[in-house]
């Protein structure tokens, strides 16, 4: 009788499983198969997250079961679109979501290339002017809301390089900060490991003035830097400039796009290269804006069991080397922010849930096997 029960006991526990997984949620969506991905992330040590934009509930909803961090948003143009004027309703009501549930997000961005910038802003040639306005800039958003300290990491410059293999800098054509000036080099470093003579001083003034106002995480990000090369040892040799130049920078954010395949596509063991480098140089590393996309290639089921083993390639790599967050670059697929027409995240346009959220599961559920 005994084992009767018990053996009932457990077909009725198999049974509430199957239904939870099986039957629709209140947002409308079904439950993915197997763990929350929130729940994985907290044993495994890091911070996992999405791009959000609180669409609707139904989004909020999987946002707070699957994840334990975001990204806001934050663009020049949108909130700073007229002299004076700092329209940061929506960026403030985002924070105070993430952070009425224990989930200090991350920002993005403060200072970048003109397509970031308001047309007024584009058009100021003064250094002094601008240096003004970039200190308003950070004290104004980090005061309001009380976002100094909501706020977990904040990028404080994005895409200072060109985006070509040379490590180049954006010059004042391409953004507007550049007519601060250039100051030469103090990386130390020689050879070919020394990119650039001289660095942007808007780099080093916006980390500067940032400090002053946060103690949260300030992160410099960058795209293309997701493997060895040219472009790779540009954004090292800046790391380096500014941490002998007694700039406090606590975080180097790494934006990985990357095709599902081509040359392109992602090279694990140079991520692997890169993220160790600023381990070794005492920053925090974050893989952000993360998305595998498929170019112009019809969409396939191997190419959507490919795109699974992608993510699973890059999450295993980032637990394996210690990084301290990943963000994906969005929510669902079909979203007019970014890549509508290419399938890149985790969920479909229909908020279902794709191959790729379980390559994300899986490599999170191995690594924590090996830790056992």
């Amino acid at each position: 009788m005994k084992r009767l029960l018990i053996l009932i006991a457990i077909v009725l526990m198999l049974a509430q499983s199957f239904t939870a997984s099986a039957q629709p949620q209140p947002d409308g969506q079904r439950l993915p198969d197997g763990p929350r991905l929130k729940e994985l992330a907290d044993k495994a040590g890091i911070l996992l997250g999405v791009r959000t934009f609180f669409r609707n509930d139904a989004q909020k909803t999987i946002i707070a079961r699957e994840f334990n961090v975001g990204t806001m948003t934050c663009y020049p143009q949108e909130i700073n679109r007229k002299p004076g004027q700092h329209d940061l309703e929506n960026f403030n009501t985002g924070v105070n979501w993430f952070y009425a549930r224990g989930m200090k997000p991350m920002h993005h961005m403060l200072f970048g290339p003109n397509q970031y910038e308001s047309e007024w802003v584009r058009e100021i040639t003064d250094p002094a002017e601008l240096e003004t306005l970039m200190e308003d800039r950070i004290k104004v958003i980090m005061e309001s809301n009380g976002n100094a300290s909501k706020i977990n990491v904040w990028n404080i410059v994005n895409e200072a390089f060109q985006y070509g293999r040379e490590g180049k800098y954006f010059q004042h054509d391409k953004t507007v900060w550049a007519r601060m000036g250039f100051e030469k080099d103090r990386s130390g470093l020689t050879g070919g490991a020394k990119i650039n003579d001289m660095h942007p001083v808007y780099i080093r003034k916006a980390f500067e003035y940032a400090a002053k106002h946060t103690d949260g995480k300030l992160e410099l990000r960058e795209t293309g830097c997701e493997a060895p090369g040219k472009k790779a040892r540009a954004l090292y040799q800046l790391v380096r400039h500014l941490q002998n130049s007694g700039v406090r920078i606590d975080g180097i954010g790494l934006q990985c796009h990357f095709p599902i395949e081509g040359e392109r596509a992602l090279d694990p063991q140079g991520l692997a290269e890169e993220i160790r480098k600023y381990k070794k140089v005492g920053l925090e590393v974050y893989l952000n804006e993360v998305d595998f996309n498929r170019e112009e290639l019809p969409w396939t089921p191997e190419l959507s069991e490919k795109q699974k083993q992608e993510y699973k390639k890059l999450i295993t790599a980032a637990l394996e080397e210690g990084v301290d967050q990943v963000h994906i670059w969005g929510l669902r697929d079909a979203d007019e922010n970014w890549h509508g027409d290419v399938n890149p995240l985790l969920f479909d346009e229909n908020l279902e849930v794709k191959p790729a959220f379980y390559g994300v599961q899986e490599a999170l559920v191995e690594y924590l096997d090996k830790q056992k």
